[in-house]
Order: C-alpha cells, then structure tokens, then sequence
C-alpha cells in the first residue's frame, strides 16, 4: 500500500539571494541516511545551471551539485513503501542486506511540471542507498562529503544510477569495506554495507605512525623488521617523499663481495646533504663545520657528537630523525597519529618502509654499479666465536628493548657480515652500536652490554681522515687510521699500483696510488728516484706523483735497445737501516721508463723561399723536432728567401738541427744526403752529396763541417742542376738519433775514399729520418 506522507512546496527565497530556486524540503517522516549520518532536511537551491541539493544547509559540505539546465521547481516525498532481499536496490548493490520501511524522493521538474531528474533515498539500517534517475537528456553530477569529492557522474545519460553512502567516525569519512584507526588509537572499520565495526580481528590492530630503519653494514631492517640485503656498490632509496629522498650509498671496501653503507644523502630537491665517514657533512657539497650545537642548513637540524651525526627533518606531516656514525644508519619516522600496522608510512616509499619494493626499483643515482662478485672465504675468521658475539643482542644486556625493536634481524646481518669479513675498521661493533641506538630511538636506553660484546666506548670511526671515493677509511698496521683503496677501486681491479708512466714533450710521470702505500705502511715522503733529491708530491686526490725530464732525469739510466733509446727511472725508499743494521720496512722499488724511438722515414717538399723544412718526429713516447735550413754564409746567418738568386756553383750552406733532445745524452746523425731532379726522393738521376755521414769524396765542393757532435748537423755544396732538368732540385736526408754514452756517433771519414754513386748506401740507420727540400734555380 503507498501512502503519502509529505509533500512540501518551495519556500520563499532568502534576502539578497540570487538562486533562480531555494526551497528547504522536510524529510523527517522518512529520515535520510548519508555517509553515518541522519538528515531530517534537504537544502535545494538552482544557481547558474547548477542544482545543489545538500543535507546541513545551502551550499554546505553534504551535497550533490548536479550541473543541468532544465530544472525550474523541486518538490520532496516520503512514502511507506518497503524494499527488502530482491528490490532493485539490493539487485543494483550486492553488499546492501537488511529491509528499508520507506524512502524518500526528490523531484526536479522544469517550469511546466516535466520531471527532469529524481533522487531516491533508503535506509537499511544504518546503510544509505540512493537512486539517481535522469529522464530526459544528460548531466554531470559529483558527490561530496564534509567537502570531498567522493563520485563524480560525467555525462550521464537517461538511466538509473545507484550508490551506497559509506561511514562516519569523529567526523571522518570513510568508505564502504576500510579500515582505519580514530584519534584515540581504536580500530574501525566501515564494511562494505557500510557498517561500522568496532571489533578487529587479530592482525587488525593500530600503531602509532611511527617507522624504525637501521641501515648497517649491507643490511636494510626495514620498518616490519624485515631485511634487505644490497649485493653490490649502487645507490638506493631508503625513504622517498615527494621532493624528499633520503639515499644509502653503498660500496665494498677490502673485499669485493661485501658491502657497506659508506655515506647517506639528503636530497630536499633544492638542495643535498650529505652525512659521511668520520661525522663530515656537505651542503651541496660544501664542508659545514659542525659544532657541539645544532645548526639549521636548508631546513634539516643538524647536530654532531663524538658518536655520530643527527639530522632533523620535516617533511609533509612526518618527522625523521637520522643518526649515522659513519657504518650505520638509523632512521625514526613519526607520523601525526595512529595508523593501522600494514599502513605504517604508507604513503612513503623506500626500503625502509616498503616491503615490496626490488632494489632495481629503488636504486638511485649511479649506474652500471649492478655487477656482483664472489670471493674466496676468509679462513682466518672464526665464524662460531662471531656468531657467539653477536648473539650479545639476544641477551639479558638488552632485554629491556627486545619488546619494542626485535633483535634478530640485527643479529641475523652481524652473523652474515662477520662471518665474511675482518674485525677491522670499525666492523665488530657495528650492529650492536645499531641495536643500541635504535632502542634508544624507541625511548629504552641499554646499559652493559659493551663487556659482554667486548666494544669499547663508541666514537665517531676515522674521524681525521678525508678519503676520496676509492678509498675508505681502515684500520693501518700501526693501530692507526688511513685510506686504504677499495677492492673495486681501478687500481685493485687492475692490480696495478697507479696510473701508467705518461711521456709527453720530454717529461716523464708516475703516478702512485696513495692508498695502496698507505695499506703497506710507506710513508710518500721517504720514497725517491735514483736522484734522492727527486721526490714525489701528493695531489688533492691522494695520488704520488714523480717526475724527470731529458734536461734534469733524476738519475734515470739511459740504454739503447733495438731502435729505442730508454730512459729507466726507479721509485725505491730511502734506506731505513738502523745504525745497529736492522730494518723495520719492506723495501720498495718501482721502476718505469720512457723511450725515444728511432724516427720513422718520412719527407717533405719545400720551395727555396720557404728556406726551410720543419717537422715534427712522433718517437714512442716523447717528441722532439727535425729542421732542416739552407743560408748564403758558413756562420748560417743569412737565410735564403724568396728573393735569394742562387747562381751555379755558388756555395750553399745547410744546417740541420734538433729541439726537444738532452744534448749531452743524444746526437743527430746525417747518415746521407742526396739530390734529385723530381720531388720524390727515389726519382733518378739521383746524385749523392753524402754517403755514409761523409762527404762525398768525388765532389771536391761538398764538405761536411759537424756530423754526429750534438743535436746540430752542417754541411755546404756548391749549386748545380741536371742536365735534363735545368730549373730546380730536390734535396733529401736521412739522419739517425745516436746515443753518446755508448759509442763514437760521428763518422770516421778518414783514409778513404768515396765514389759518386745511386744506390742505397751501405751505413744506413734501419729506422732513419728523411727529410727533402726543394732548390729552383
């Protein structure tokens, strides 16, 4: 039976309004239900094509605002009309159970009574439900609660729309089938009926918003205690908010198949913190001097003790604390309240707070650092006194804390650690030292354990040391600290004990790894050439360089090997004998060496009015420069020129000189000289001025002045032409380097004599230097 309870009719508009239509409807015969809440009103109003029908009041937080022309009138209905199991609600909404005893109607029509849409409104218990009916043409429709857009129709055609409002606690809205947790830490949940449910389950229970990470060694304890171990030297994101990233940098040290974290990143977008080894910090990689007070650099509190560094950052509604001594990281998250456990941090990202994410979805900054490495175990290691010391943890020195930060990941990674790699560089206490640290963040303090875990007092590791990204800070064998080079480092891969000796413009260098001498305790400073007074200086990247030149050597031994003159050097240690004659040092020698090769043949063609032939011999590993000059006088003052004339059987004087050689070691040799009539040095006729570095004995005009003394060669002739050829010549020469230490390097040209000739003459260097110019008569 229908029955009738209330129509209402539109009210009288309110002073100053500008609606087209505002009517307040009573609905109290057959109350609403609206996301937890019960209306007795409707608040309708049409403004500018927009219909807003609201539950509080016009234009309120509780709404439906409906963008349609066509509505001029509204009129609201109750009716006792019940719908239980099987209605067209129920069919529509599958979670909707129970019986409504009536529902009420909202009517829009336009100004000759055509309904243009309706809105149905039931109640099952406490379960809204609503019916969207549009009759003619389309609309677009958005729901909101308290303010908030919870569903938004987009061109709904002529059809019915249904939807179940969801749950209220304290004001806030939540949807059908959540869960959450209200301000005083109790568990709700909404089901997908949209009842309220105050009763968990047991996995359902809330926490404070609050996340513990520890960062140490290769192991990431995330937040639910559970481990991420990092098996190579990347960069990964431990906890990442919108322009907030907090980044583990990890990297090997003596060994390249155990990692650890080396330094961690603040990255605020704007600007980049980072904490390092031995409590340094950069802004944007500038050193800040931290004091015993806290500083504020680009909104992070920064604070540094003898144990570590702190920083404090906000970021949205979260707080972070982080604490790193340099091995290991722990970082507090605080949230504004109560969160249940599976959301802990949820909307952060991260390792730390982010089970399932994979590391090549975290990883961050460097590339192509994903290679992984296998080594030989340690044998010196004892993993069962290890494993005996890291279960300290587990024992009665922290039982106060074991309720609130569980142990057994922390000794669970001190065992996988320890167990692979030496005691040494601050390893052995480092995941108690996290332990302890983390509990603290919890608020519970431990006392005693340092006897039992045999740790001394915790201070920052390696303070004093600035260690350059191969290096890291280490344990030396005077119980001292040094940077020692990592097992990645190019040097260790390369075994290798610094750059290659580079010989270039006659100087020769050796670079030594500062980090491999530091590892073997020799001091830079006490290391020379064979010329002690030859020492190496240290670079701002702790690399030892030494130098000798051609012109000051350092004691370097010069040889000739095959078609090579080798200048050998040697880095040793000073003497370290005691005057009882016992050492306490390695000795230490390094040798290397450069080298002046034997030139290679080759030519070039100049005209008399270039007057000269300059080039450049590439030898091996150092350079020197070939000129060859032609002048009108002995003291080779008076260069010839494009206007020089040069009669027949006038006397040319032609100097050949070397730069770049040690003039007290090498000498130039002219091996021979030869004329041609055509610009390749092959061409016949071919006549010869000088075969075998002496003149050429059947030419009385030709005569050789230095040959083989230094770095200059000279010699003259007197000017001919060819008879086929009468308008130039071609002038070539072939000279070789020739060491002095080992040998006479001028010519014997005594006692014989020497016949014109064109073929090859017989003392000719295997690798001689050719150079041609060219005379126009």
């Amino acid at each position: 039976m229908l029955l009738l309870l209330v129509v209402t009719t539109a009210v009288s508009l309110l002073p100053g309004a500008s609606a087209q239509f505002m009517a307040d409807f009573d609905a109290s015969s057959c109350p609403i239900n609206f996301y937890g809440q019960t209306y007795n009103t409707l608040f309708v109003d049409i403004v500018g094509g927009m219909v807003n029908v609201c539950f509080d009041e016009h234009n309120g937080l509780n709404c439906f605002h409906i963008a349609h022309t066509g509505p001029q009138n509204g009129a609201v209905s109750s009716f006792m009309v019940e719908a239980g199991p099987g209605s067209e609600f129920h069919t529509a909404l599958p979670e909707l159970t129970g019986t409504s005893p009536c529902y009420t109607v909202l009517e829009m029509t336009t100004d000759t009574g055509d309904g243009v849409f309706a809105i149905y409104f039931r109640t099952f218990g406490q379960q809204g439900s609503i019916r969207f009916n549009l009759f003619e043409a389309n609309l677009d429709a958005e729901v909101q609660v308290n303010g908030l857009v919870v569903d938004h129709w987009e061109s709904v055609e002529s059809t019915n729309h249904f939807l179940v409002s969801g749950c209220r606690h304290e004001d806030q809205l939540h949807f059908p089938d959540t869960r959450a947790c209200d301000s005083m830490g109790s568990f709700i949940k909404c089901n997908a009926s949209a009842y309220l449910d105050f009763a968990p389950q047991p996995n359902d229970y809330c926490v404070r918003d609050a996340s513990l990470c520890t960062v140490s060694g290769s192991t990431v304890i995330n937040n639910r205690g559970g481990s991420t171990s990092i098996p190579n030297h990347c960069a990964y994101d431990l906890v990442e908010e919108l322009d907030m990233q907090v980044v583990g940098v990890f990297n090997a040290r003596r060994r390249k198949d155990v990692m650890f974290l080396e330094y961690v990143l603040i990255d605020l977008g704007d600007a980049v913190i980072n904490l390092g080894q031995g409590g340094k910090v950069q802004v944007n990689a500038e050193y800040v001097d931290l004091g015993n007070v806290s500083e504020i650099h680009s909104g992070v509190e920064l604070y540094k003790d003898i144990t570590g560094v702190s920083a404090m950052l906000t970021h949205d509604t979260y707080h972070t604390k982080l604490y790193f001594d340099g091995n290991s990281a722990v970082l507090y998250t605080v949230g504004p309240g109560w969160v249940l456990k599976e959301d802990l941090a949820g909307h952060l990202n991260g390792l730390c707070v982010n089970e399932s994410l994979t590391l090549g979805e975290a990883k961050s900054y460097l590339e192509d650092c994903e290679v992984m490495y296998s080594e030989p175990a340690d044998e010196s290691i004892n993993c069962t006194t290890v494993t005996e010391q890291c279960h300290v943890m587990n024992g009665s020195d922290f039982a106060d804390c074991h309720a609130h930060v569980d142990p057994e990941p922390y000794i669970a990674a001190c065992i996988q650690t320890r167990c692979n790699y030496t005691d040494l560089d601050g390893v052995k206490c480092m995941f108690h030292e996290a332990y302890a640290k983390a509990c603290s963040l919890k608020n519970h303090s431990v006392d005693g354990w340092r006897s039992n875990a045999q740790c001394p007092a915790h201070e920052i590791f390696c303070p004093d040391n600035n260690c350059l990204f191969h290096e890291f800070c280490a344990d030396d064998i005077n119980g001292q600290t040094a940077c020692f080079c990592r097992a990645l480092s190019e040097f260790k891969m390369n075994d290798t004990v610094g750059n290659q000796s580079v010989c270039v413009d006659n100087n020769a260098t050796l670079t030594v790894a500062g980090c491999l001498l530091e590892e073997r305790g020799i001091d830079y400073t006490k290391l020379h050439l064979n010329d002690e007074s030859c020492r190496g200086h240290k670079d701002m990247y702790n690399m030892v360089n030494f130098y000798f030149n051609t012109s000051n050597n350092c004691g370097a031994v010069v040889m000739v090997n095959d078609s090579k003159i080798f200048y050998k050097n040697t880095v040793m240690r000073e003497s370290m004998a005691t005057p009882d004659g016992i050492m306490r040092y390695d000795s230490f020698h390094l040798d290397f060496s450069c080298f002046l090769e034997q030139p290679d043949i080759n030519g070039m063609t100049f005209k008399i009015k270039d007057n000269s032939v300059v080039q450049t011999v590439m030898s091996g590993s150092f350079e020197y420069i070939l000129n060859m000059t032609t002048y009108l006088d002995s003291n080779h003052t008076q260069a010839l020129d494009a206007d020089t004339e040069i009669l027949l059987n006038q006397t040319v004087f032609v100097k050949l000189m070397t730069a770049g050689l040690d003039e007290n070691l090498i000498s130039v040799v002219v091996d021979s000289c030869w004329a041609t009539s055509g610009p390749s040095p092959t061409e016949s006729p071919m006549y010869y001025l000088i075969i075998d570095g002496c003149a050429n004995s059947e030419d009385e005009t030709v005569r050789v002045d230095v040959n083989g003394l230094g770095p200059t060669s000279s010699f003259s002739f007197n000017m001919f032409q060819f008879y086929e050829d009468r308008f130039s010549i071609y002038l070539h020469c072939k000279i070789h380097l020739c060491l002095k230490a080992n040998q006479i390097c001028s010519p014997n040209c005594s006692g014989s004599k020497r016949r014109r000739r064109s073929l090859k003459p017989q003392y000719v260097n295997e690798n001689p230097s050719l150079i041609s110019m060219a005379l126009t008569t």
